[in-house]
């Protein structure tokens, strides 16, 4: 990995699709969203706060419409495990997933009277699921694919993406998450980003893959490589 002090100095590894280009300025999404009624944020901040969001009518079926799409292509033509595992995973969980170390802490909700905490990624609860087991040469590599709403307190993004649900406290991902033997990690970790490029392709949205410097990367990671999606609003890859 590239040594960096933060995001400006990421790696642009490639390209694919062209952004789209319009002779009015686009929208942003909280815009469209509140004038076809789909997008709430207004009463999600008087029931629950900031950085909250309601999806309504379309935005909802297209969620689990997209999530249909993925798991299709994961799961049946990639052969991933399909998973639905728990938001929230104790301490010793979340400490042995490396997630509440150098601050890590100030990102997650926690219940000390449980001692639980909420997950902010499905890896969290996905990398703990053969905890203390041994598992075979020959059954590797396992793959799974998880589906869970996430949670994240975005203490370090005051001032970040506070219009609409670019940047929430809650929001629901697809995780695909590999054991393997070590000297396989490379090739699964290929696999992985060559199968998101393929969902995006499927999509037609323009985007591009990003390698990760040292000053942006999360602190469990050995490498990390965002796939960045053009917005036409923000005249710029998010």
């Amino acid at each position: 990995v590239k040594e960096g002090k933060d995001e400006s100095e990421n790696e642009i590894i490639r390209k694919w699709g062209k952004p789209a280009e319009f002779s009015f300025e686009p929208k942003d999404h909280l815009a469209i969203g509140e004038a076809l009624d789909i997008i709430d944020v207004e009463r999600a901040a008087k029931v629950s706060g900031s950085r909250f969001g309601y999806l309504k009518n379309e935005a909802a079926l297209l969620e689990f419409a997209i999530i249909q799409y993925a798991l299709d292509r994961i799961v049946r033509q990639h052969q991933f495990i399909p998973m639905v595992p728990p938001v929230m995973i104790s301490s010793a969980s979340m400490r042995a997933m490396g997630y509440l170390e150098h601050g890590g802490d100030t990102e997650t909700y926690h219940f000390p009277q449980d001692d639980l905490y909420l997950v902010g990624t499905s890896e969290q609860s996905v990398g703990p699921y053969h905890g203390n087991e041994m598992l075979a040469a020959e059954d590797l590599p396992l793959r799974y694919c998880a589906f869970s709403t996430c949670f994240r307190r975005e203490a370090g993004a005051a001032g970040k993406d506070t219009r609409g649900i670019l940047r929430s406290h809650q929001f629901d991902k697809l995780e695909m998450f590999v054991y393997c033997r070590p000297e396989d990690s490379d090739a699964e970790h290929a696999r992985i980003v060559a199968i998101q490029e393929e969902l995006m392709q499927g999509l037609s949205l323009a985007y591009r893959v990003v390698k990760l410097c040292t000053g942006d990367l999360g602190k469990p990671s050995a490498r990390t490589y965002d796939i960045e999606t053009w917005m036409p609003s923000q005249d710029t890859y998010r």
